[in-house]
Protein backbone atom coordinates (compact mmCIF):
# COMPACT_ATOMS: atom_id res chain seq x y z
CA UNK A 1 0.00 0.00 0.00
CA UNK A 2 1.58 3.34 -0.80
CA UNK A 3 1.56 6.36 1.66
CA UNK A 4 0.20 8.50 -0.59
CA UNK A 5 -2.78 8.00 -2.86
CA UNK A 6 -4.80 10.05 -4.91
CA UNK A 7 -7.94 9.36 -7.52
CA UNK A 8 -6.43 12.03 -10.35
CA UNK A 9 -5.96 9.63 -13.03
CA UNK A 10 -3.72 12.29 -14.95
CA UNK A 11 -0.78 12.04 -12.48
CA UNK A 12 0.00 8.46 -13.15
CA UNK A 13 1.35 6.95 -16.38
CA UNK A 14 -0.92 6.35 -19.39
CA UNK A 15 -0.92 5.85 -23.02
CA UNK A 16 -3.21 7.48 -25.64
CA UNK A 17 -3.73 5.87 -29.27
CA UNK A 18 -6.17 7.82 -31.88
CA UNK A 19 -7.09 6.27 -35.23
CA UNK A 20 -9.66 8.08 -37.92
CA UNK A 21 -10.48 8.97 -41.37
CA UNK A 22 -12.54 10.21 -44.06
CA UNK A 23 -14.27 10.14 -47.31
CA UNK A 24 -15.44 12.15 -49.98
CA UNK A 25 -17.39 12.31 -53.08
CA UNK A 26 -17.37 15.45 -55.56
CA UNK A 27 -20.56 16.47 -57.18
CA UNK A 28 -19.06 17.24 -61.23
CA UNK A 29 -18.37 15.97 -64.80
CA UNK A 30 -14.80 17.04 -65.13
CA UNK A 31 -11.99 17.03 -62.31
CA UNK A 32 -12.31 20.91 -62.79
CA UNK A 33 -15.81 21.30 -61.85
CA UNK A 34 -15.59 19.77 -58.37
CA UNK A 35 -17.35 23.00 -56.82
CA UNK A 36 -19.54 20.60 -54.56
CA UNK A 37 -18.81 17.90 -52.06
CA UNK A 38 -20.16 15.43 -49.46
CA UNK A 39 -17.56 13.95 -47.08
CA UNK A 40 -17.86 11.53 -43.65
CA UNK A 41 -14.46 11.64 -41.11
CA UNK A 42 -14.66 9.44 -38.60
CA UNK A 43 -12.21 9.04 -35.57
CA UNK A 44 -11.84 7.30 -32.45
CA UNK A 45 -9.82 7.39 -29.14
CA UNK A 46 -8.61 5.50 -26.07
CA UNK A 47 -6.90 6.31 -23.41
CA UNK A 48 -5.14 3.58 -20.95
CA UNK A 49 -3.89 4.68 -17.57
CA UNK A 50 -1.82 2.01 -16.05
CA UNK A 51 -1.81 3.24 -11.91
CA UNK A 52 -5.27 4.69 -11.52
CA UNK A 53 -7.86 3.14 -8.61
CA UNK A 54 -11.43 3.73 -10.44
CA UNK A 55 -10.96 4.14 -14.11
CA UNK A 56 -8.49 2.24 -15.87
CA UNK A 57 -9.36 2.86 -19.67
CA UNK A 58 -11.46 5.65 -21.64
CA UNK A 59 -13.05 5.23 -25.45
CA UNK A 60 -14.15 7.97 -27.61
CA UNK A 61 -15.36 8.54 -30.62
CA UNK A 62 -15.75 11.83 -33.11
CA UNK A 63 -18.28 11.44 -36.43
CA UNK A 64 -19.14 14.33 -38.40
CA UNK A 65 -20.91 14.88 -41.99
CA UNK A 66 -20.00 17.64 -43.97
CA UNK A 67 -21.18 19.54 -47.63
CA UNK A 68 -19.96 22.31 -49.00
CA UNK A 69 -18.27 23.81 -51.91
CA UNK A 70 -17.51 27.16 -53.78
CA UNK A 71 -20.10 29.71 -53.87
Amino acid sequence: MPRYRTGDRELGPMAAFTLGGSAAYYFGHAPLDRAWHLSLDLEGLQDLYFDDLYMTSRVGGLSALNFGGTF
